[in-house]
């Protein structure tokens, strides 16, 4: 799989242009040994799956996504992607690691269901995920995978582009099916820890 620019392959807005007007609301983060990532979903973004929100590069209360538009909402610090029926939830979309790393973390075994019908408690609120160590204190987490979809265990090595699990309606999923992804370095959180290049 070829690394790219996820925002200019989205055809948003060029990811240089959109920094560069959002900077002053985002604060400064450290990219240093940040590893390159590829898109986390297989699927085609318009077609079969959708961005649902962007992360919040806004500080305090405000509310901007990358582009300083509003596809995002108060305290978000990752990229969701929906599928566009439950139908296509139900057909497998896959769920791919977005750069090559060691397996940390995984949870399975948590059912798909509508939280808007069933609440989550807030320990249960990522529903079934996956959490990639890509070192230099760099992680990626891929929330809301279908139960029992998930394929790898703590300690696993993996290769950028392979399966991790099932878009699924674990966890705080209202609706449709969803996968929340988020990158970190050093326990941070925010826009300039999203760097798909």
């Amino acid at each position: 799989m070829t690394s790219f620019n996820l925002l200019e392959r989205l055809g948003i807005f060029a990811a240089a242009a959109a920094f560069a007007l959002c900077a002053p609301l985002a604060g400064a983060q450290s990219r240093q040994g940040a590893p390159e990532l590829d898109l986390p979903v297989d699927c085609q973004i318009g077609g079969q799956c959708l961005i649902h929100k962007l992360v919040n590069v806004a500080r305090g209360k405000g509310i901007s996504d990358y582009s300083c538009g509003r596809l995002t909402m108060a305290d978000h610090d990752g990229i969701d992607f929906r599928v566009r029926t439950l139908a296509d939830m139900r057909a497998g979309v896959a769920v791919l690691a977005a750069a090559a790393g060691r397996v940390l973390r995984t949870r399975d075994g948590k059912a798909d269901r509508n939280a808007e019908e069933q609440p989550v408690p807030p320990s249960l609120m990522a529903g079934n995920a996956v959490i990639i160590d890509h070192g230099n204190g760099w992680e990626t987490q891929y929330s809301h995978l279908r139960m029992g979809s998930v394929k790898v265990r703590p300690g696993d090595r993996v290769k950028a582009g392979q399966v991790l699990g099932l878009v699924g309606m674990s966890g705080n999923v209202k609706g449709f099916g969803r996968l929340r992804t988020k990158a970190s370095s050093a326990g941070t959180r925010g826009p300039h820890a999203l760097v798909y290049g």
